[in-house]
């Protein structure tokens, strides 16, 4: 692959939510999982534990979790699309004592966010190179209980993300980026460019 191949990739790549009841390949998920495994990490510690899921109820129960972490609602109506139809869930364990394991003048937060961030994204692109689609799910400290009761995960592991794979049902939508100019600075940092407001 060149760099415009691998840049065709990246321009690409959307946030699906919506997906198509297919099954993915064995074989196509081994890629993906693949690509997560080869992720930078920060000391190359590594920090993740993947649960694949692909049990209905148990996306059932995920979703109920997230509803009601999000709606503050003990009983929910509806349930998100985006954990019942994809064929896979993906949780994404960090492990949370190897964040207090880098010297203290570092953010442990900062260090194991930016592993997880680099894992998804190296997923991401692989889903995408495949035709497949993928989207995040940034998992509520209010579900973290629930979740970990519902996947038996140890206190020690959090899951800041349970990402969704599949194929995608609708078209990938266009997207806009700033320019180059807007955000790139030489040197120092030119005020003048910085947006009025976010």
């Amino acid at each position: 692959m060149d760099i415009d191949e691998l840049m065709e990739v990246i321009r690409k790549r959307r946030n699906i939510t919506k997906f198509k009841n297919d099954s993915v390949e064995e074989e196509d998920l081994k890629k993906i999982l693949e690509a997560a495994r080869w992720a930078p990490s920060s000391g190359n510690t590594q920090p993740w534990e993947l649960i694949v899921i692909r049990d209905s109820d148990v996306k059932r129960e995920i979703a109920k979790i997230y509803a009601r972490a999000i709606s503050g609602l003990d009983e929910v109506k509806e349930l998100p699309d985006r954990y019942l139809d994809p064929p896979i869930l993906i949780a994404i364990c960090v492990d949370k004592r190897i964040g207090e394991k880098f010297p203290d003048f570092f953010s442990e937060e900062f260090l194991l966010n930016a592993s997880t961030g680099t894992l998804i994204q190296n997923m991401w692109l692989a889903v995408t190179s495949m035709g497949l689609g993928m989207s995040m799910g940034s998992q509520p400290i209010s579900a973290q209980d629930e979740l970990r009761e519902l996947l038996e995960i140890p206190e020690y592991l959090w899951v800041p993300e349970i990402v969704q794979i599949g194929y995608p049902k609708t078209e990938r939508t266009k997207t806009e980026r700033r320019e180059l100019q807007e955000f790139v600075h030489d040197e120092n940092l030119d005020e003048s460019k910085l947006r009025k407001e976010p």
